[in-house]
């Protein structure tokens, strides 16, 4: 090799040696997502890989030291890698402390702790034990969870319990990489009181955190499924003051017979309460009411020439409407049944309001002067019940023997929509006459 090559070649190998003593950790792609940081831990290791395979041109006289280059490279970026882990056990320490950390200082916490999974997962080259400062940052934050479940448990007074469960949450939420795990010991908590305590003290521990305002006890209601009654019943108790007259009032169209709705309404609501009077026990049997259910429009059949709406069909609307809905409520009647005690217990009954229904009958021309089978448009809020409605109105024109096809923008709304109403579908025998469509931008522009 020549006297010009090797001198090149030393001078790749000091740049090299350069770029690495002055590479920064924490930078713009270390900062991004966790592909982006992981490729760029992946990219400084191959780095020095490079660095020390460079160390076979030492039989060629080579006038650098490689080995000291490479040995003050790996001691700078083990001193970086070291304060990342102090910076992050710091707060780690702070939150075992019960400091309140500010927003600031979890994003830092974020950033620091995903840089050492990303270093524990990409950097091969170094002698740090980075998995043994990973496991002592997680004890610190799980040994100070496990202190706040036992003050749970020794002192399952209202306040006490409301507080701690917001302890781990504000974890659970400030810290990603531990989201999951802190929501299991929020499940594991609340299972356990649920088990020691009866549906009232249940119910108080859920409405003692909704009503807090730093908003981490209102999350656990509407995150965690052992609220999920405790939610419904806000729902339904909220939805009571948009009851029938409120929706008519303030119902908007044209041609519109709020006279005729309004005994619609009545009809359907009748049927409906009734049904649910008389079925609603645990060891309840639906096979009768799903078996009245599909003899209510008797064999009717739809063709291409013909479609059959008459009165006698729009006559029955209000009663199927009210039997699919009954058979919703009674399959889902779980937390009403966990709900024994409580006052309001109607209200952890899945239920249809008053604005679902009239959405559905209009859908289906019921309620105006001529109540034909035609075009319609509704406008329903978010989280104002899109999916029963569609499911429903879905349900009534397959029970009248119509295909149906539900058009969705989003395929992962419109399966789950799909999967979660397909036991009634199958019930009543019409999986077959429903189907879901995603739309494109394509589809949408024809």
């Amino acid at each position: 090799m020549s006297h010009v090559e090797l001198w090149s070649i030393s001078r790749k190998i000091e740049d090299l040696g350069s770029e690495l003593l002055n590479q920064e950790l924490l930078n713009h792609e270390t900062r991004e997502f966790s592909t982006t940081r992981d490729q760029s831990y992946r990219k400084l290791n191959e780095k020095f890989v490079l660095l020390n395979r460079a160390k076979v041109l030492r039989q060629f006289n080579i006038q650098i030291d490689i080995d000291k280059i490479e040995k003050d490279c790996l001691e700078l970026l083990e001193s970086k890698i070291r304060t990342i882990y102090s910076n992050c056990e710091k707060l780690a320490s702070k939150i075992s402390q019960d400091y309140l950390l500010a927003r600031g200082e979890y994003d830092n916490f974020n950033l620091y702790y995903c840089n050492l999974l990303s270093i524990r997962q990409e950097i091969k080259v170094i002698h740090l034990d980075i998995q043994c400062s990973i496991e002592n940052i997680e004890g610190m934050l799980f040994d100070k969870v496990q202190i706040w479940e036992a003050s749970i448990q020794s002192d399952p007074r209202l306040q006490n319990v409301v507080s701690n469960l917001k302890n781990i949450k504000q974890i659970a939420n400030n810290i990603i990489s531990f989201r999951v795990r802190m929501n299991e010991r929020i499940d594991h908590i609340l299972t356990i009181y649920k088990s020691w305590h009866d549906a009232k003290a249940f119910a108080k521990i859920g409405a003692a955190l909704n009503q807090d305002r730093d908003g981490f006890g209102q999350s656990i209601v509407s995150e965690h499924e052992l609220f999920h009654g405790f939610s419904l019943s806000l729902f339904n108790e909220k939805t009571k003051r948009h009851n029938i007259e409120y929706v008519l009032n303030n119902l908007k169209g044209t041609d519109i017979d709020t006279t005729r709705l309004r005994r619609r309404y009545d009809s359907f609501f009748s049927i409906y309460a009734k049904i649910i009077r008389e079925n609603l026990h645990p060891d309840m049997k639906l096979d009768q009411l799903i078996s009245d259910t599909k003899l209510i429009l008797g064999n009717i059949r739809q063709n291409s020439d013909t479609i059959t709406w008459d009165a006698d069909v729009r006559g029955q609307i209000p009663k199927l409407a009210a039997h699919i809905f009954a058979l919703w409520t009674l399959l889902q009647a779980d937390h009403y049944f966990e709900a024994e005690g409580l006052d309001d217990r109607d209200n952890y009954l899945i239920q249809p309001h008053a604005a679902q229904v009239i959405s559905i009958f209009r859908l289906l021309g019921i309620g105006d002067h001529n109540e034909k089978l035609m075009n319609h448009l509704v406008q329903i809020g978010t989280g104002e019940g899109k999916s029963i409605v569609l499911a429903v109105t879905a349900m009534i024109l397959a029970l009248a023997d119509f295909d149906v096809n539900c058009a969705c923008f989003s395929e992962y709304l419109g399966q789950r929509d799909y999967l979660a109403f397909l036991p009634l579908f199958n019930s009543l025998g019409i999986q077959h006459h429903i189907y879901i469509m995603v739309l494109s931008i394509y589809s949408v522009k024809v």
